[in-house]
């Protein structure tokens, strides 16, 4: 059975007002066989074996949050599966759907900052224009669905790629930010427009840590000529609109076909890999694509944010497949082999911004170009999540004046594709650490923004000991406990000098060995003041009793 949670429902989400909204409980009897838990789904619920009550707060396993007809939702078997139905008010303009997200108030909490997610549920409407659906964090993405299972991406925000809506199964990747407003983590919407008897069905909802955050393959498309005006999914975008551009299908694959008369257009530019919104600031990327060209010279890769940077930039020369004239700090590892360009890209701009690559070419003559692209896929390489310090046989105690010692310190930086690796020592900083000063300090490692700590503690060096017995007892009557009223400990510490010390091990004191003192029995003791690793000493003598002792026998009477 599936743990329950209580979902609060935030009525800023959707600014409608909700009376109650419905329960959604384990139905009694009804099990799903177990399943390895994977542990880079954050979400997933088929809602087999679940129903509605009207009259109580929503169960969390869905995450669904209700925001009109709240009293007509329920589960229902549509198509020989247990699925979410979800009728909408009849409207002239728009009327909400709900939203679906994850942990307390139908947010996205269980996901993780600055990583990509893959959304994928079931989803069927039907009495409305179309549908919209949004992205709702620190970074807005959203997509238009059409009755004629036609889609348009990111009308507005940029936070959503690899959109497909095909046999009711919808996918689409979104970048998690923290999303500050409302006081959630953010959430997907769904919005119906000119809605009449409207309803959609939902049913086996996953977001699921995404592998790539674009990956394009066109194998949906239809054969067909696109613009910029087109409400096909695709993330190319024209320089101009009087370019053929086409999907078409060679060899039984499809790809984006892109022709051109550079004499009639008298410019290079081709077209725009755009809307990149959801690359996140300052993480690497590993990026590649299939791509071919003809009658083409050398072709131009450049990336930048709102409008395209000359800083950075590079040439593919067809004459001999290199790689030339690099220009800027954003790319890495840049290879065009077999037809494939690949490269890693440092991504430096806000995810708010309009991110995009653009293509241009150089024409051999000036006849018809020809450039094919495929296969265009952007995957976040893992970044670190967290640092672990081993530190079992590091120094751990210093006298004043001494360097930190990192010897066999052992420094692990794990990452978010669960893998991790031992950094070697001149990659990491230390700090905290000040030995001019005793006492408890925690040494403060970090790497790539991320930090661990150990203790260590600062003594002062004693270089001798002294002690000053003048006005100390050092004799002791029979049957006297000894006393050290008046003695004085003087410690000679290493760049410090002499330094009266106070009685008490625990407070960076001295201790006391009494020499195995009896004052019962008569003799001389040494007495031992013991300080770090210095020890000093004087001598006590307890004196013989002064009672007069007798010795007496006996004689028993009556014998000789």
């Amino acid at each position: 059975m599936k743990q329950k949670y209580r979902l609060t429902l935030l009525i800023s989400l959707l600014a409608v007002s909700l009376l109650s909204v419905p329960l959604i409980t384990k139905v009694s009897g009804l099990k799903k066989a177990n399943q390895n838990v994977n542990k880079d789904i954050a979400y997933h619920t088929d809602f087999e074996g679940m129903t509605i009550s009207q009259t109580s707060t929503a169960d969390i396993n869905t995450g669904f949050i209700w925001v009109n007809r709240w009293q007509d939702a329920k589960t229902e078997t549509h198509k020989g599966s247990n699925m979410l139905y979800a009728p909408l008010i009849d409207s002239d303009d728009y009327s909400i759907v709900g939203g679906f997200g994850i942990g307390s108030a139908g947010n996205l909490a269980r996901c993780r900052n600055d990583e990509s997610y893959t959304c994928s549920t079931y989803l069927e409407f039907g009495g409305m224009d179309h549908l919209f659906v949004e992205v709702i964090c620190d970074s807005w993405g959203s997509i238009i669905l059409y009755k004629d299972g036609s889609l348009q991406t990111n009308p507005g925000g940029t936070n959503m790629s690899d959109v497909s809506y095909k046999n009711n199964i919808l996918t689409f990747t979104f970048t998690k930010h923290p999303h500050n407003r409302d006081g959630v983590d953010g959430y997907i919407k769904f919005t119906g427009y000119n809605c009449k008897d409207a309803y959609c069905y939902f049913d086996d909802v996953t977001i699921q840590r995404a592998k790539y955050m674009m990956n394009e393959k066109f194998d949906n498309f239809a054969e067909q000529a696109f613009n910029n005006d087109s409400k096909l999914h695709h993330n190319l975008y024209l320089e101009d609109n009087s370019l053929d551009a086409r999907y078409v299908k060679e060899n039984n694959n499809m790809l984006a076909k892109f022709t051109y008369n550079p004499e009639a257009l008298d410019k290079k530019d081709l077209f725009y890999i755009n809307k990149l919104g959801f690359l996140n600031k300052n993480r690497e990327y590993a990026v590649s694509l299939d791509l071919s060209a003809t009658n083409v010279d050398s072709l131009t890769l450049y990336y930048g944010g709102s409008y395209v940077s000359e800083k950075n930039h590079f040439d593919i020369d067809f004459t001999d497949n290199s790689i030339k004239n690099i220009q800027g700090n954003k790319f890495s590892n840049i290879k065009y082999e077999n037809g494939k360009l690949s490269f890693n890209l440092n991504s430096n701009v806000e995810f708010s911004d309009y991110q995009q690559f653009e293509l241009a070419a150089t024409p051999k003559q000036l006849s018809e170009v020809v450039v094919k692209v495929d296969n265009i896929q952007i995957e976040q390489l893992p970044t670190i999540d967290s640092i672990t310090l081993n530190y079992a046989t590091v120094k751990q105690t210093y006298y004043i004046g001494d360097k930190l010692d990192l010897t066999n310190l052992v420094v692990i930086a794990n990452y978010t594709d669960e893998t991790s690796k031992e950094i070697a020592q001149d990659k990491y900083q230390a700090s905290n650490f000040n030995s001019e000063i005793s006492g408890k300090q925690t040494v403060v490692i970090t790497y790539e923004n991320c930090s661990a700590s150990y203790l260590v503690n600062v003594i002062k060096k004693v270089n001798s000991l002294a002690l000053d017995t003048t006005e100390v007892k050092k004799e002791f009557a029979y049957g006297e406990q000894i006393n050290f009223d008046g003695l004085k400990v003087i410690a000679t510490y290493d760049k410090i000098g002499d330094v009266e010390l106070s009685r008490g091990a625990f407070n960076d004191g001295y201790s006391i060995n009494q020499g195995k003192y009896d004052p019962y029995k008569p003799g001389r003791y040494t007495i031992t003041i013991i300080y770090q690793n210095k020890e000093a000493s004087y001598e006590v003598e307890v004196k013989p009793s002064q009672e007069i002792r007798f010795d007496v026998s006996y004689l028993e009477t009556g014998k000789e």
